[in-house]
């Protein structure tokens, strides 16, 4: 009888586990992507299932690992996520999962580098209080002073101005946005 009961509370335990990964990784996709490309991303609809079961079974610090990678509401999943999604996959604990994996990252790469939309659905709101100054490609080319232009004259060391983060915006290639918050493993994480 004891065995029985074990044996369901562990069935109980992964299928709460399985229904926690899928949840967060579809939905962090989900809002990650314009409808479009959400919906035409056929390797991850095709394979999303079997990836979360794998996780679901698999040992706490690759699930803690997972979740960290796609994250919950309102965050979402930013190139800095993909490669370090892909760098997982090929280096860390993700090679079990790796030949399906890997598709997922250059699909979300590649669309948030050649959609307006997607990029626009992929970019994280930044903290409160913190203005972001977006350079384009005309302004990066000057002194690359632009964040102190709106600085009144003399308060640059004034506690009470807004602090300033510069932001540059590299479509044409896998460089990431600059002091963009993404996911990092703590040791926490790690155990």
């Amino acid at each position: 009888m004891s065995d029985q009961m074990s044996i369901a509370a562990m069935i109980a335990e992964y299928e709460t586990a399985l229904d926690e990964v899928f949840n967060q990784v579809f939905s962090a996709v989900d809002r990650s992507f314009c409808r479009d490309h959400f919906l035409g991303f056929e390797s991850f609809h095709s394979n999303v299932d079997e990836f979360c079961e794998d996780v679901a079974g698999a040992m706490n610090p690759v699930k803690g690992q997972v979740l960290v990678f796609f994250p919950p509401s309102p965050d979402k999943m930013t190139r800095f996520n993909w490669n370090q999604f892909e760098n997982w996959l090929l280096y860390g604990l993700g090679y079990h999962v790796r030949d399906m994996c890997l598709p997922w990252c250059q699909y979300g790469k590649s669309r948030i580098r050649e959609c307006a939309e997607c990029r626009e659905a992929a970019r994280n709101a930044p903290p409160e209080g913190i203005e972001v100054i977006i350079i384009s490609d005309d302004e990066a080319e000057g002194d690359g002073n632009v964040a102190d232009e709106n600085v009144p004259e003399g308060d640059e060391n004034n506690a009470d101005v807004a602090e300033h983060v510069e932001v540059v915006e590299d479509v044409g290639s896998d460089a990431e946005v600059i002091n963009e918050a993404g996911p990092a493993l703590s040791d926490e994480s790690q155990n």
